[in-house]
């Protein structure tokens, strides 16, 4: 049984502005290191239009990765004409539909993870843009991109953010983290720039900390050798992996808050260790994370700018128990809901300041 208040903030655009501010370091970075005087904005969105396709060909979440090697050999490349702009366009968005109607068509992680193989396996230019990106990746300059990129020079808490935050977390019975969205190492690294390691040590509760889930690493390499050796498929062998199968399934609805799986699997974690409930939310298996039988909290308060990802998971999933503060900054200020929470159980705010500043009067009573 947990009674205490918990309180949970978003990162990007609300306790910082997030989009000008990475957008501007990686034009610095690769304008300082290619002599480019004008920054290549549409090559740049093209390629990150096609992340789902770059997450399976390079590295899982690529799209979090704003200045990552591949983007950068891809963007460069562009620019000097090495790849043909309407036969990557093609060829890319030919892969990313095959990519969703394979994602639409199984629903077993194995058979998935094999039509995802086929498709990548079974296209020549991707072949090709492979070779390519490998043969520049050693390039010391893709390092030192990266390095100049993540200094994040940009990043600046919002006016009062760090005073009320400390405030905030100073008072009885308030247990304070941050639920975000993205690459866990990379949210930390923010966290740390902005000089809030102390307050949210072990806290820092990011939706892809799941892919270092021992259960999930488990599950996965199960299957993946299952594959191999082709045992996944031998009628004999192929239920011994159903449960691997459903076990990635639930994890991967965690990855995000949309539908509020994230949430319970944080809440569990916090459950279970509330001190660094990092460390429960990579050694609990889905079940026990998204069992919410054993949970009981006074009140769940989440801090955000986004109407559907911080704002309505939160209410759906716990109702008059909630509350929650959107601040309206960043891209997603003017998307508006059909239906917002009563307004007994959700706030509107200008700015960062005034929402934590209201919060804080809220929980002192």
């Amino acid at each position: 049984m947990y009674e205490k208040t918990i309180v949970l903030f978003d990162l990007d655009n609300t306790l910082f502005e997030a989009q000008n501010s990475r957008l501007s370091a990686v034009r610095k970075a690769l304008c300082e290191t290619f002599g480019w005087t004008r920054f290549p904005w549409q090559d740049y969105f093209l390629l990150r239009d096609h992340s789902k396709v770059f997450d399976h060909c390079f590295r899982q979440s690529f799209h979090h990765f704003w200045a990552a090697p591949e983007l950068v050999i891809l963007t460069r490349a562009l620019q000097k004409g090495i790849v043909g702009r309407q036969e990557l366009l093609a060829n890319l968005s030919t892969l990313r539909w095959q990519l969703e109607s394979a994602e639409s068509r199984y629903w077993r992680i194995g058979e998935l993870e094999a039509a995802r193989k086929r498709i990548l396996q079974g296209s020549s230019f991707l072949r090709s843009l492979r070779r390519y990106v490998n043969s520049e990746r050693a390039n010391p300059k893709m390092a030192e991109i990266q390095n100049a990129y993540e200094k994040y020079e940009n990043l600046v808490l919002y006016p009062r953010v760090k005073e009320l935050i400390d405030a905030i977390t100073g008072v009885p019975g308030v247990l304070a983290y941050v639920a975000t969205e993205g690459d866990y190492g990379q949210q930390k690294k923010k966290i740390e720039k902005l000089k809030l390691g102390d307050e949210f040590r072990g806290k820092i509760l990011a939706s892809e900390l799941l892919k270092h889930n021992v259960f999930y690493l488990r599950s996965m390499r199960r299957i993946t050798r299952s594959l191999r050796t082709g045992g996944y498929w031998r009628r004999a062998e192929s239920h011994r992996y159903i449960v691997d199968d459903e076990r990635l399934r639930l994890f991967k609805l965690c990855w995000g808050k949309r539908h509020g799986f994230f949430y319970r699997a944080i809440l569990a974690a916090i459950a279970s260790n509330p001190t660094a409930p990092e460390i429960a939310l990579v050694n609990l298996d889905v079940s026990e994370l998204l069992d919410s039988r054993k949970l009981s909290f006074g009140r769940i308060i989440m801090v955000g700018d986004r109407i559907d990802l911080d704002v309505n998971p939160i209410w759906n999933l716990y109702g008059k128990r909630s509350l929650t503060l959107r601040v309206l900054k960043g891209p997603y200020s003017k998307i508006v809901a059909p239906v917002n929470p009563p307004a007994s159980n959700y706030r509107e705010f200008s700015s960062t300041g005034r929402a934590l500043a209201n919060l804080l009067d809220t929980i002192r009573g």
